[in-house]
């Protein structure tokens, strides 16, 4: 119930506060610099959607390089990379430079091949690129996402010239949300998200990452040691690891960026389980200092010592904490309790029932406001798709029993799989 005042409370400063010009991040007075930016591709058997997506990303304006990292592919990706920036460097030298209508034009581009013996993962793939990275900022992209507006890395730009953050959380929007029904639900998926995200930032909560549309400073990156290997969740990890060393992640809803979103079952429930796995090893990890960050003003970790920053964004994490850990991990043993006492008769299934109902029964009103924000729909429409997204949203209850099975009964953690794409969405 607390956490459910406390959602209300997000969407009330929503209104009150406007979610791009309320940042306490301080200025930078050069604001007629245009920043540099170095956008790192991550691809690992990419080869249906990779051309598609480079294609789109020379297409921008602004200053920026490219970076593909070729994660050890199997499949033709490497080799497409390679043609498509040997044909890009020969269509300008037969062009001429000096007969370009602007210098940047021109965008300088570097692939990485990485080893078949190379450590697996994509954060492991993320650091090896890093170190090619020159700009200023690091936008990740993942191999199926793009930029539909060719300015948004000159807005960007603006931005980061007025408040020059520690990292900025892009909004995300399905390139294929018609496809069928397991598309569309997800496109719900990020459109609650990123309501969330923009209620967090107005508050001036924990933003997190969301593994593409990431925007981060690089010198926070190598401040901060990179991501770390180990972890299946790349963006929440590194998300938990600015926090804790005193730096502001920011949510902007433009410029967006497009990815596709899962439209199978296989794909859909291994990307979901990973996510919940990894954002559950990530609270476990740091547990112990979320707690004392609640209780002290200073705590320490083992890659830096940090202060209390805001008792807003403290608040904000522990809360989360509180409802994505705490009440689910202790809504299973209740489940579990309840039934082993229907076993011997005392048990009552009411309760079972209330607890695994309460999901959805907070999900709907949310869901009523995030489709009235993003979506010109009458309130009928409005009603309907709430219920089903709300019934929907029940599968994640679901899928957590699995994920809390494999914590405590497997040390092994889960591996990082690319799901099922779309060429040429």
């Amino acid at each position: 119930m607390v956490f459910f005042a406390y959602l209300f409370y997000l969407f009330r400063r929503i209104k009150e506060i406007d979610n791009e010009t309320s940042f306490e991040l301080r200025e930078d007075k050069s604001n007629n610099v245009v920043r540099e930016f170095s956008l790192l591709v991550c691809a690992h058997n990419e080869e249906s959607v990779i051309e598609s997506t480079l294609k789109k990303i020379v297409e921008l304006e602004g200053k920026f390089e490219i970076i593909v990292v070729d994660d050890r592919s199997k499949d033709k990706t490497g080799k497409i990379v390679d043609d498509f920036i040997s044909n890009y460097k020969r269509k300008f030298e037969f062009d001429g430079k000096e007969n370009l209508n602007s210098l940047n034009d021109y965008k300088e581009m570097k692939v990485l091949h990485r080893a078949y013996d190379s450590k697996p993962g994509k954060s492991a793939s993320l650091n090896d690129g890093i170190r090619l990275c020159t700009g200023e900022y690091i936008i990740v992209l993942d191999a199926d996402s793009y930029f539909d507006d060719k300015k948004a890395l000159i807005k960007l730009s603006d931005y980061v010239n007025t408040y020059w953050p520690d990292a900025v959380q892009l909004r995300k929007i399905s390139s294929n949300p018609g496809y069928n029904l397991i598309s569309y639900l997800s496109f719900l998926e990020l459109c609650l998200d990123s309501f969330m995200q923009k209620a967090r930032n107005a508050f001036g909560g924990a933003v997190e990452l969301r593994g593409t549309g990431m925007v981060i400073r690089r010198s926070v990156l190598i401040e901060v040691g990179g991501f770390d290997e180990e972890s299946i969740t790349d963006d929440l990890e590194m998300s938990s690891r600015l926090f804790f060393n005193k730096k502001k992640i920011v949510f902007l809803e433009t410029p967006f960026v497009y990815e596709q979103t899962v439209f199978d079952i296989r794909s859909w429930w291994a990307q979901r389980f990973r996510w919940l796995e990894g954002s559950l090893r990530r609270y476990i990890k740091y547990s112990v200092l979320i707690l004392k960050r609640m209780l002290s003003n200073r705590t320490d970790i083992s890659f830096k010592a940090v202060s209390l920053e805001s008792t807003k964004s403290n608040l904000d994490f522990f809360l989360f904490f509180i409802s994505e850990f705490l009440i689910p991990f202790f809504a299973i043993l209740s489940i579990f309790e309840e039934l082993g006492l229907l076993i011997f008769g005392k048990g009552d299934i009411l309760i079972i029932l209330a607890i695994l109902l309460s999901y959805p029964v907070v999900i709907f009103p949310v869901s009523l406001f995030f489709l009235e924000d993003y979506f010109n729909m009458n309130f009928i429409r409005r009603v309907l798709i709430s219920l089903i997204f709300s019934c929907y949203m029940l599968t994640w209850m679901f899928i957590m029993l699995f994920v809390f099975k494999k914590i405590l009964f497997e040390k092994k953690s889960s591996t990082w799989i690319s799901p099922k794409r779309l060429g040429g969405v």
